[in-house]
């Protein structure tokens, strides 16, 4: 009888401890620290050229974003802008804050307390809306 008991105990206890299970491979909040490198934008492939608004042309040719388990961010794109003849290679970095909602697939990036950006982000993959333009990074 006392077996029977331990073993039903054990029958119930499984599905718990299953449920418990970190799993570092899934979208869970312990996979997504880490470098995500810009793959395209506007669904084209690095290097891209994206309206500036001055009559310069700027292109995007490298970029990355690395999450930090610290629930802190950097940013950095590398273009290169073209005036006339005069062409110049320039590195934007940015760093702040991140907020994680896992339930939504979402991420908020914060620059400063009044200026903030959503993105999205799960399996290795986050979709930046910046400017009307869509940064999509892989991990």
């Amino acid at each position: 009888m006392k077996l029977r008991r331990i073993l039903a105990l054990v029958a119930l206890a499984l599905p718990l401890l299953a449920a418990c299970n970190d799993d570092s491979t899934g979208s869970g909040e312990a996979s997504i620290p880490g470098t995500y490198t810009l793959r395209t934008v506007q669904g084209k492939k690095l290097p891209v050229t994206v309206p500036s608004g001055t009559g310069a042309d700027v292109t995007i040719t490298s970029g990355a974003t690395t999450l930090q388990p610290n629930e802190t961010y950097t940013l950095q794109l590398t273009f290169r802008t073209t005036e006339g003849t005069v062409v110049k290679t320039e590195t934007y970095t940015e760093q702040g804050t991140y907020i994680l909602n896992l339930d939504y697939d979402r991420i908020t990036f914060v620059r400063s307390p009044s200026d903030s950006y959503p993105a999205s982000i799960g399996d290795g993959k986050m979709v930046v809306d910046e400017e009307g333009l869509a940064f999509v990074y892989r991990k």
